[in-house]
């Protein structure tokens, strides 16, 4: 499998790597910039796997396994954009006491995250908050937009691209290639069905 994380990973998330991981690289090769994929995990968002390395264009690279802030990063924002409100409650006191994962750790309350919530689904696509510059100790210099990946309505995970920020404003970025990102997204969501459906009788 292309995973090569050190936490431990289930065999449904092995799968999905293993599902995504030729689409991901399909979609760099087409674009040029990179894509990573996430899941949720524990109130967080966790990098499984990245095409950072095979990107013809030069970013800073994804370290997997990595946490990553729910409420502030693309991938997060697009998770959050499938839940309910209840739901989203139940994360934000998960991390209620996290001084990095937590809301208060970028100056955010609930009304501003529910609203922007909210203009996630409007628009289609999340993107980063402003203010949020990647889990460094300083600036990745990158800006993103995810989308979700569901499988029989379940929330598989987040696909997104990133890209350099001085390459391109956020809306111009994703009015160029949102649509190979859903394509992408449509042809995992196709495999993860494949495999879901009874072998056929002979």
């Amino acid at each position: 499998l292309p995973f090569a994380g050190q936490q431990e990973v289930s065999v449904q998330a092995a799968q999905f790597v293993e599902i995504a991981y030729p689409h991901m690289l399909a979609l760099t090769r087409e674009i040029r910039w990179p894509s990573d994929l996430h899941i949720f995990d524990r109130g967080r968002m966790r990098i499984l796997e990245s095409t950072r390395t095979f990107s013809q264009i030069q970013v800073r690279r994804a370290r997997l396994d990595l946490d990553v802030n729910i409420f502030v990063s693309a991938c997060g924002r697009a998770y959050l954009s499938e839940l309910d409100d209840h739901q989203i409650s139940e994360i934000i006191e998960m991390n209620r006491d996290d001084s990095q994962f937590g809301l208060a750790a970028y100056g955010i309350d609930e009304r501003q995250l529910r609203k922007e919530v909210a203009d996630t689904r409007k628009r289609g696509y999340a993107a980063r908050h402003p203010g949020y510059f990647g889990e460094n100790a300083y600036d990745d210099q990158l800006c993103a937009i995810a989308v979700t990946i569901t499988d029989a309505d379940a929330v598989m995970g987040t696909l997104n691209i990133c890209w350099n920020h001085h390459f391109s404003s956020t809306e111009d970025f994703a009015e160029k290639f949102l649509a190979p990102l859903n394509e992408t997204v449509n042809r995992i969501t196709a495999d993860l069905s494949a495999i879901d459906q009874p072998a056929p009788r002979h």
